[in-house]
């Protein structure tokens, strides 16, 4: 069950995130593939990277530096009961993190933060 949960909730970090680029009339590339999801805007140069609540944060290392050693704009999005680890993890990597919550069926961004 906790899985499922896990999974929605990345599902609506992504649509949100998608959303929003959108609303801005920017097209956007999905990529569920890889066990990190990731949504690109070319317009932007920016690639984000959800990260969800199982996720370990090795895993995210990993992918992270693959992505910053591109020429693309590499975001995190991190659950906000994360971000500290987060923060470990990434320190020294060019990248920005934000925070992620569920609140009331609905996703909410904070603030972003250099690790």
């Amino acid at each position: 069950m906790a899985l499922a949960i896990e999974y929605h909730e990345t599902d609506q970090v992504m649509e949100a995130t998608v959303a929003a680029y959108r609303a801005r009339e920017l097209d956007v590339e999905v990529d569920v593939t890889t066990p990190l999801p990731t949504i690109a805007s070319r317009t932007e140069g920016r690639i984000e990277v959800v990260w969800s609540r199982g996720s370990e944060p090795a895993a995210l290392a990993r992918t992270v530096a693959s992505l910053t050693a591109s020429d693309w704009d590499v975001w995190v999005l991190v659950p906000s009961g994360k971000l500290g680890i987060a923060h470990v993890a990434l320190r020294g990597c060019d990248v920005t993190l934000q925070p992620w919550w569920t609140e009331g069926g609905l996703v909410h961004f904070g603030r972003p933060e250099i690790p």
